[in-house]
């Protein structure tokens, strides 16, 4: 399972494939055969659900894949830690709220286009999913604090 979280004012990036450089993220990825967990910052209910429902309505499958609400930090790191999923898309270089939640880490450098493109992406898609690494040292990888440096 894939992970993907956004805020609610930002969810055209997943399912508008012209904020993603071309790549339509949720429908490729769901294509592949990966199960979807979609985790949207929002406010208040109605926000949420109006994201939501953008997101739901570019999936082949909804019944395979979760969208979830939060509104603050500490609900995003239980959603990241409780998640079925095995990575989490982001465009953040060593994204630590994925690190100490024991989840390894994509983004749109792994995809890539045609065919043998997208066989190609699946099968590295599978290989991070599958590094143990974060899973097995994620105490060991604390989160930043409240946007404080990380400390040596």
């Amino acid at each position: 399972r894939l992970g993907f979280g956004v805020g609610a004012d930002e969810v055209h990036r997943l399912v508008d494939p012209a904020g993603t450089w071309g790549v339509p993220l949720l429908p490729l990825v769901e294509e592949l055969g990966f199960g979807i967990d979609v985790m949207i910052r929002a406010h208040d209910r109605v926000t949420a659900h109006t994201a939501a429902k953008q997101v739901h309505a570019v999936f082949a499958e909804p019944a395979r894949h979760s969208i979830k609400a939060f509104s603050d930090r500490a609900r995003l790191a239980k959603l990241l830690a409780e998640g079925p999923f095995q990575a989490v898309y982001s465009d953040h270089l060593f994204d630590r709220r994925l690190s100490s939640a024991g989840k390894a880490q994509f983004s749109l450098q792994e995809f890539e286009k045609g065919l043998a493109g997208a066989v190609r992406t699946g099968r590295r898609l599978l290989r991070i999913c599958r590094l143990p690494f974060y899973r097995r040292y994620a105490r060991y990888l604390p989160p930043e604090q409240d946007g404080a440096e990380a400390k040596p």
